[in-house]
């Protein structure tokens, strides 16, 4: 007996009322046939995010030490982009996916991830660290305090961890050098700082004054951003 469309309006005898008598006993409404659909309506506790999109682009597959990249992140909505960093001892991100290559004595890679509506994105990012190298004939060296006399012409560049140049005209610019001494006056030890002239950006080369104090030390630096390296050289008179 269906009674899903009845009501009752209170006023009617109870002897008199459809449902009452012995052979006819009303039902409950059959909810089973009729289930209740909150999925559409439930904003809080799911998401459908098979639809939504997020990638990562770069300019390239890897950076130095104390550069700075700007990655990008595209989506396919306007969710809010968190950016993170798996190694933060090679590479941070900023919240507006500036990636900044820290100042490592290793090379490594470190896995940049851009998370939105649920979704990750990631990108692997190679981090090469670089170092001050002399030249020694047609070779580059990172010797221990390597010895020279006055006179001569100190040429040094930045290699990477396989002593190979850098010659990377982005880098290159913005590599700074400088030069210092903490046991003598700096204006004996270094006579003329030669400019690059023709020679490839990536060369510094140093003139050693005609008479410095026997076993001077002259500490010539590299500097990028936050990262730096460094070599001494020993002066000595003849």
């Amino acid at each position: 007996m269906a009674i899903s469309g009845f009501t009752s309006c209170g006023d009617e005898p109870q002897h008199h009322r459809p449902g009452t008598h012995s052979s006819d006993t009303i039902q409950p409404p059959d909810s089973t046939h009729h289930p209740t659909d909150t999925t559409s309506r439930d904003t809080t506790t799911s998401r459908d995010t098979t639809r939504f999109t997020i990638s990562i682009a770069a300019p390239r597959p890897y950076g130095y030490m104390g550069q700075t990249m700007q990655l990008t992140a595209t989506t396919s909505s306007r969710a809010p982009i968190v950016w993170s960093s798996s190694r933060t001892d090679l590479a941070t991100v900023d919240q507006s996916g500036m990636v900044t290559f820290a100042n490592s004595r290793t090379d490594g890679q470190a896995i940049i991830s851009a998370t939105a509506n649920g979704v990750t994105a990631t990108l692997p990012l190679e981090c090469r660290c670089w170092q001050v190298a002399m030249q020694d004939g047609t070779a580059w060296t990172v010797p221990e305090a390597p010895t020279v006399h006055p006179g001569d012409t100190l040429v040094l560049t930045i290699v990477d961890s396989g002593l190979r140049t850098i010659d990377d005209g982005a880098l290159n610019a913005a590599c700074r050098w400088s030069y210092s001494s903490r046991n003598a006056n700096i204006s004996t030890l270094v006579a003329q700082v030669l400019p690059s002239g023709t020679s490839p950006l990536w060369l510094t080369r140093y003139v050693i004054g005609p008479s410095p104090a026997n076993g001077a030390i002259l500490i010539v630096k590299a500097s990028l951003g936050d990262a730096a390296s460094s070599m001494q050289v020993v002066i000595s008179n003849p």
